[in-house]
Formats: C-alpha cells, structure tokens, sequence
C-alpha cells in the first residue's frame, strides 16, 4: 500500500496570494513615487512644508506680539522688531519669507487679519492658508471641494 499524498493545493494558492500581495506592495510605491516626482506632489509637498514652519513658528511669533504689546502698548511696524522681544531669528525668517506682516489700525476689530500666508495649494483644486489676528488667534484656513460644491473650514492652532 502506498502512503497517501497530500494535495499542495493549498500551498500554491498561499504562494500565489503572498505574490499578489508582494506586486500590490511594489505597484503602490511606483505610483506614490511617480506621484511626489509630478509637479502636483511637488506642489503638495511644498504647501505641506510650509504649513508645518508656519506652525512651528506660531507659539513663538505669538508670545513675541504679546510681550511687545504689553510693553508698547501698540503692534509693531514691523515684524522684525519682536526680535528683541523673543523671536527667534530662524522663526523671523520663516515669517517673513512665508508671511506679509499688515500692522492694524487701533481701532481695527479684533478679528482683523494682520499676518496672512497667502493661498496654499493643495491638490485637486483645495487651498490652504495660514493667518493670525489682531486678537492674536492663528487660524489654518482649508478650502476643498466637497462633492459638487466647495466649502471652507476654519482649524485654530
């Protein structure tokens, strides 16, 4: 009497799943790399970077405004006088080369914008903006599409 063979069926299709599952883990990376080589990455990339110095920079910008306003009693002229008020240089040059610096009327509502990054491109037509308030809010501002419409949604940070 012979022994009785056992079927590598389902060996095979083991093997052929952990084959499939290895080429879906190789066409994923080429597609995300081929993606961030486009100039749509590179564009989300550089928004992504951007927003995140932006946000590093906050707390410290921020406590500089308030040092200088409780001193003065007033905004500065101009961003690079909260330097001597604790902005760090490499915070300042993030600002400015990411920020405009508008100083506010006394008078100007609390709400009023005093820095804005401008718009941010993201992919698929949404945007992002940085933004900080007299009142010394910083808002991340995202505007996407939402189906058929467009819509906007505030975040603090």
């Amino acid at each position: 009497m012979q022994p009785v063979r056992k079927s590598r069926v389902g060996l095979y299709i083991a093997l052929i799943a952990i084959a499939l599952i290895v080429i879906a883990g190789i066409a994923i990376v080429v597609v995300v790399t081929n993606f961030l080589k486009s100039p749509e990455g590179q564009r989300l990339q550089s928004a992504i970077g951007k927003t995140e110095r932006l946000e590093d920079a906050m707390p410290n910008l921020v406590q500089a405004f308030q040092r200088h306003n409780a001193e003065k009693g007033d905004f500065p002229a101009t961003v690079e006088v909260l330097t001597a008020y604790g902005l760090t240089a490499g915070n300042l040059e993030t600002i400015n080369g990411e920020m405009k610096y508008t100083k506010p009327a006394k008078d100007a509502p609390p709400e009023t914008v005093i820095l804005d990054s401008g718009t941010m491109d993201f992919i698929q037509k949404s945007e992002v903006r940085v933004q900080v308030t007299k009142d010394l809010n910083a808002f991340k501002l995202t505007k996407s599409p939402i189906g058929k419409g467009k819509g906007s949604v505030e975040v603090k940070l």
